[in-house]
């Protein structure tokens, strides 16, 4: 552990100045949601597309992991569902769907919320229906992982992160590219680096642009959520959930929560060890691994959820503010934080 530790320092100090290296058994089992058909592919498309004339992958700037979902999705309550006005958890109407309900909803432009004639339900409370077989996870964590499969199709484990070998200048926006090459930072620094732009990039104004772990991590959340989805802190890990993005701040590192249990966490990240952008999809930690190993160490727990659990009922997050407000960049704050 003190040998990783200095090691991120080691490469944190040597790569400053952007990247984020600093500047429910009761259910029957069913088949998964049918596969998307439309899995990004490498080559261009689109020869007006920013970069088309270095051969850069297509859909540079929003590439779309799967189609949109299917409309008129029939689904199980099985413990009842509060209603919601709107798409977000500021809203509840006071009424209920009964438990042991069975009504269609129709996805809401997210994996969150769903609408149906009374208003909207959070995804969490629904559980897809297969025919005559009601699935085992719930319908938002059903989506997000058709999602997660069709994003280890595009971002294969073992690839590199990078757009290494190719004549490309620097700065352009390759969030789809992969490689077989590393990208040896201990030697190249950032040149063949993958840049992305998203939105939380306002979450980090110490950076001057998103790429390696921390631009990985947030093309992640955006192509699970869209990119328009709003973020939000989670407080406990204990309630990490599929597509959180785990920020650790000594190791200055990021991870997306990939699947999570009763025994332990899978994340996917890259650049694990701070030198070649490389994809992986299953490090896993048992969770007395993870307290030892890493949960001393978050900055914070940045969700798309809007809403969670408190042993009792949903309980709304606050919104963070991408235009000044709370971060959790300041070493000062989060040291208040995490000691009160």
């Amino acid at each position: 552990m003190r040998r990783a530790k200095l090691l991120c320092l080691i490469w944190a100090f040597l790569l400053l100045g952007g990247c984020g290296n600093d500047h429910n058994d009761h259910l029957p089992s069913a088949p998964p949601l049918a596969e998307s058909s439309t899995l990004a592919a490498s080559g261009l498309e689109d020869a007006g597309a920013p970069g088309a004339q270095w051969g850069v992958f297509q859909s540079m700037r929003q590439p779309k992991a799967v189609e949109e979902e299917p409309q008129g999705l029939s689904v199980y309550v099985p413990w009842g569902a509060p209603v919601f006005a709107g798409p977000n958890g500021d809203q509840p109407t006071g009424s209920f769907i009964p438990a042991e309900e069975t009504l269609t909803v129709e996805a809401a432009d997210s994996v969150v919320w769903f609408s149906f004639e009374g208003g909207y339900l959070y995804g969490e409370d629904l559980y897809p229906v297969y025919g005559e077989e009601i699935g085992q996870a719930t319908l938002t964590h059903s989506l997000l992982e058709q999602r997660m499969k069709a994003l280890e199709q595009q971002l294969p484990q073992g690839q590199y992160w990078n757009h290494a070998d190719q004549d490309l200048p620097w700065g352009l926006e390759t969030p789809f590219s992969i490689t077989d090459t590393p990208c040896e930072h201990s030697l190249y620094d950032q040149l063949y680096c993958n840049l992305y732009e998203s939105p939380a990039q306002g979450l980090f104004p110490e950076y001057d642009y998103l790429c390696q772990c921390l631009g990985f991590a947030c093309l992640l959340s955006d192509q699970l959520f869209g990119q328009e989805a709003p973020y939000f802190f989670l407080e406990d890990y204990d309630g990490l959930r599929v597509g959180d993005h785990v920020r650790l701040w000594e190791y200055e590192h990021s991870l997306v929560v990939r699947a999570v249990d009763e025994d332990g966490v899978t994340f996917a990240e890259v650049n694990p060890d701070y030198e070649d952008c490389q994809i992986s999809w299953d490090r896993y930690f048992t969770w007395d691994e993870w307290d030892v190993s890493y949960a001393w160490d978050i900055q914070c727990v940045i969700t798309r959820y809007p809403l969670a659990w408190d042993g009792e009922a949903w309980q709304p997050l606050e919104e963070a503010a991408l235009d000044g407000g709370e971060t959790y960049s300041d070493e000062a704050d989060w040291e208040e934080d995490s000691n009160g």
